[in-house]
């Protein structure tokens, strides 16, 4: 007999094997989901065969047991994935860029930061496969970037924005002022200087 323990996998094998007979099988994963990097086979009630005694390509799903080790029942167990999106983080101004992997359908948080003297902006776009998300369907406050669930079905691009932050130094005598230590890159600056009595 052959049993084969899956899970999101479907598969085209047969229940049994003709002694003589080479097994193969193909595993195809369920929608979303990636057949794994290996797969289990047993023979008997606990022989584990090593990945060299027999064929497995996850990128196809074929596996193939040959005759001579079939001698006794056989058992197939794989485990697939969710499928893995690419993710990348980056921007104007943006002091950690990123590229890393998010799982289908899954919540993705980050927290952008700007480069020194950069002050991040509001301007933020989110695009999901190329298709810019609505800004309601995701939140960004003080640099944390947060999609959630069931949004995530393709690689993910986040470009946010930051603007350079001029320092400002008023060097007076006996004169007060209300000025800010910093000007914003295209901003225009306003001082009111007041003599002291």
């Amino acid at each position: 007999p052959v049993e084969i323990i899956t899970s999101n996998i479907t598969h085209n094998g047969e229940d049994s094997v003709l002694d003589g007979d080479d097994y193969s099988v193909t595993l195809t994963p369920d929608e979303n989901y990636v057949l794994p990097d290996d797969i289990t086979v047993t023979i008997g009630e606990n022989t584990v065969l090593t990945p060299d005694q027999y064929t497995y390509d996850p990128d196809t799903g074929a596996v193939t047991i040959p005759e001579n080790l079939i001698t006794g029942e056989v058992i197939i167990t794989a485990e697939a994935e969710l499928q893995k999106h690419p993710v990348s983080v980056g921007g104007t101004g943006i002091k950690n860029p990123t590229s890393t992997e998010i799982v289908h359908n899954g919540k993705y948080e980050y927290t952008i930061e700007p480069e020194e003297n950069y002050v991040l902006t509001d301007e933020i776009t989110v695009t999901i496969g190329g298709n810019p998300l609505n800004r309601e369907d995701f939140t960004y406050e003080n640099g944390k970037v947060t999609i959630p669930e069931n949004l995530i079905t393709d690689k993910v691009v986040i470009e946010a924005a930051a603007i350079e932050k001029f320092p400002v130094e008023i060097i007076t005598s006996n004169i007060t002022h209300n000025g800010e230590d910093s000007v914003l890159d295209g901003d225009d600056y306003s001082v009111t200087l007041t003599p002291d009595e």
